[in-house]
C-alpha cells in the first residue's frame, strides 16, 4: 500500500500516506528475517534495512548466506507504468566492512506487494544470496541501503527484506 484514503467523518475523510514500515523478525537464535517498506522523496532520501538494529549487535552469522531482495517502483502510477522509466536510486548491498555486487532489472511482477500484479506497473528488483565467510571472528552484519538521487523528483516506494541466521546460545 502506498496511499489510503478513509472517508469518516464524511464527508471530507482522512487520508493516510506511508512513509514506512520496518519489521525487525523475531531477534532470536536461528533464522531470522527482516523486512522494511519505505517511500522516498526529497524530504526522506535514504532505506537501510540492517541486521545490526534488530538486537543492536553484529550477531548475524557470517558462514550462512543471507538472502537479500530490494524491490522499487515509482509511487506515481503512470511513471510506475512506464518499463522505460528506472528510478533513479543507488543501491548497496554489504556486510561491515564491504558490499556484494548486483544487479537491478526490471520485473513485471511485485514479490512483496502481489495485490498490485496484473496492473501494468515496472517493479525494479535486485537480489544477492551471499555470505562473508572471509570476515574476522563468527558474526557479521548483512544490509541493504537505497538513496534517492538529488536529481530525481518522483517518489519511489522501496521494499527490502533480508532472511539470515542470527548466532546465539
Amino acid at each position: 500500500m502506498v496511499k489510503g484514503t478513509l472517508d469518516w467523518p464524511p464527508p471530507n475523510g482522512v487520508s493516510l500516506d506511508m512513509a514506512g514500515l520496518t519489521d525487525m523478525g523475531t531477534g532470536l537464535p536461528g533464522f531470522n528475517a527482516i523486512k522494511a517498506i519505505k517511500v522516498l522523496d526529497s524530504a526522506n532520501p535514504t532505506f537501510e534495512l540492517n541486521t545490526y538494529y534488530v538486537n543492536d549487535d553484529i550477531d548475524a552469522d557470517k558462514n550462512t548466506h543471507a538472502k537479500m531482495l530490494l524491490e522499487m517502483r515509482y509511487v506515481d502510477e503512470t511513471r510506475a507504468r512506464d518499463a522505460s522509466l528506472q528510478p533513479n536510486v543507488a543501491t548497496d548491498f554489504g556486510v561491515t566492512f564491504g558490499y556484494f555486487p548486483h544487479m537491478v532489472v526490471a520485473s513485471p511482477v511485485s514479490f512483496f506487494h502481489p495485490d498490485e500484479n496484473g496492473q501494468g506497473f515496472t517493479y525494479w528488483v535486485a537480489y544477492v544470496d551471499q555470505a562473508s565467510k572471509n570476515s574476522m571472528g563468527d558474526a557479521e552484519t548483512y544490509h541493504i541501503s537505497a538513496s534517492l538521487a538529488s536529481s530525481e523528483s518522483w517518489p519511489v516506494r522501496v521494499t527490502g527484506r533480508i532472511i539470515y541466521k542470527q548466532l546465539g546460545e
